[in-house]
């Protein structure tokens, strides 16, 4: 049976969104608590112990998700920050193929 985020919350003690932020390299967990959950998801076998990233060990192998975006072109400061936050995830995550296009309009 596999583990889960609930498993790997209830052996290190966390909450499962904690677990999930760990796992998703996102803001707001101590670095302690960090290295308790990365090592508590390895020794679960969540994540492969040669790993590079927290990708989970049943996650298919080679398989790439390829995701497009298309955001409007200009000036607007919501879509030039979203745009590299985008781009900052996607070359953080191997597992994934991104694409943004900027368009000029909307209008059919």
């Amino acid at each position: 049976m596999r583990s889960t985020l609930t498993d790997i919350a209830r052996e290190a003690g966390v909450s499962a969104a904690t677990v999930d932020r760990v796992l998703n390299n996102r803001a707001g967990v101590r670095a302690r608590t960090r290295e308790v959950v990365l090592e508590t998801a390895q020794r679960l076998g969540y994540i492969a112990e040669n790993s590079n990233g927290p990708i989970p060990r049943n996650a298919p192998c080679g398989d790439v998700i390829r995701l497009d975006f298309a955001l409007p072109a200009g000036t607007n400061s919501f879509i030039k920050m979203l745009h590299r936050h985008i781009e900052a995830q996607a070359q953080s995550r191997p597992d994934l193929d991104v694409r943004v296009a900027t368009i000029e309009g909307f209008n059919p």
